[in-house]
């Protein structure tokens, strides 16, 4: 544990900066002023300053997210590499580390100390809310092949025009659903084509992700296709349910029940996966 590694964990920008909430957005910001002052200055390291200065600093729709430990300023559908990043406390050598959630900074003499911001299970740290504005909303577009028997989504417009273009056996079939734009939001989509059915395979999952890429290397990798959301949201937000085909080996995708049961009630060779992530009605 932490604990066993660096003796002291001190709590001290809690009290300096007011208390507040570690559960990610939503929260308060600092006062400007109180990373600067001289006590501070002494007790936090660069980066940890750096951090509260930017959070500080947010204006009105913007967002701090970690992204592959890197800390991330969001603005206006943009994402600026702010050159902070954090690791965890098996790593060691960061000025910023993250144990359970929370944001620490390695303070004097091998001591801790919680800058009070946590990692949200979206990757956000905090956000500053656009009064009575939604995030904006993108398509994602289907597709059927008709010689595989699969379907096939994009949230591009120039790859859905390149394909009802250039390929003939892709049958399009209009808006599919909607994601957010905001990539804070949820968790990314990942895609995957695979070379030996010429089909795509779509994951949510970091952890389904990195196995694909260590173990079926007849996957290719194609990288995030669009962000989804982890939960419905208080109901705003419907399921996206996953099947598995085992004759041809591919996924099917679909936020209709209606759809859901006739392929559970005449398709028995498509298993049903679960929800795959949520996204928004087309």
């Amino acid at each position: 544990m932490l604990s066993n590694l660096l003796p002291t964990t001190i709590n001290l920008v809690d009290a300096l900066l007011g208390g507040g909430s570690s559960g990610g957005s939503g929260m308060t910001p600092a006062n400007p002023t109180t990373a600067n002052t001289p006590g501070l200055s002494a007790i936090l390291n660069l980066d940890a300053l750096n951090l509260l200065n930017v959070k500080a600093s947010l204006g009105v729709g913007e967002s701090l997210v970690v992204k592959d430990g890197n800390v991330m300023k969001q603005s206006g559908g943009s994402l600026l590499d702010l050159g902070l990043d954090i690791g965890s406390s098996a790593t060691g050598g960061n000025s910023l580390i993250s144990v359970g959630g929370k944001i620490l900074s390695q303070g004097p003499g091998g001591s801790l100390i919680d800058l009070n911001l946590g990692i949200g299970s979206d990757g956000s740290i905090i956000s500053v809310p656009t009064p009575g504005a939604a995030a904006p909303t993108q398509d994602v577009f289907r597709f059927y092949n008709v010689e595989t028997g699969v379907h096939f989504y994009t949230a591009s417009v120039a790859e859905r025009d390149s394909v009802v273009q250039n390929l003939p056996q892709f049958k399009y079939e209009g808006n599919a659903f909607d994601v957010t734009t905001d990539v804070g939001a949820g968790p990314e989509v990942y895609r995957f084509y695979n070379v030996q059915t010429k089909t795509h395979f779509y994951t949510a999952s970091e952890v389904e992700r990195d196995s694909v890429r260590a173990n079926l290397s007849q996957y290719q990798y194609e990288g995030p296709a669009y962000t989804a959301y982890a939960d419905d949201g208080g109901g705003k937000h419907e399921a996206l349910y996953r099947f598995y085909n085992t004759d041809t080996g591919a996924h099917f995708y679909t936020t209709s029940e209606q759809e859901v049961a006739q392929v559970v009630q005449a398709l028995p060779q498509f298993k049903y996966e679960g929800i795959a992530y949520y996204v928004d009605a087309a």
